[in-house]
């Protein structure tokens, strides 16, 4: 029997609820996000709708030199966050799907480490 379950991490956060279930737990992914982010070279975002009010998530990659590159259906939203979060930033739209956008993503971060 799993007595450390937690539903999905996502469904836990709602923008100014506080966290209920296991709240250290959540703090300390999202401190592991927070740092990954920051030092990361290249960051693809799968399947996530773009939400600025979701800061714990688009503040940070806001904030990255990373390249941000995103594989999902809101392209337009990606992009509206984008050009109003991302002053400067590097951002790379690589399709609607998983499927089509795996291997534009492999790529993207194969020319990120050869640029190292």
């Amino acid at each position: 029997a799993l007595t450390q379950a937690l539903p999905p991490v996502m469904c836990l956060y709602m923008e100014e609820k506080p966290v209920q279930v296991a709240p250290g737990t959540i703090q300390g992914l999202q401190h592991t996000w927070q740092q990954s982010v920051a030092t990361a070279k290249v960051i693809i975002v799968v399947g996530v709708h773009p939400n600025p009010h979701d800061t714990h998530v688009w503040g940070f990659l806001a904030s990255t030199d990373a390249l941000v590159a995103y594989i999902g259906p809101a392209k337009n939203e990606f992009e509206e966050w984008a050009n109003s979060h991302r002053l400067g930033g590097r951002i790379k739209y690589l399709s609607d799907s998983f499927t089509v956008g795996m291997q534009p993503a492999i790529e993207t971060i194969k020319e990120m480490c050869r640029g190292s």
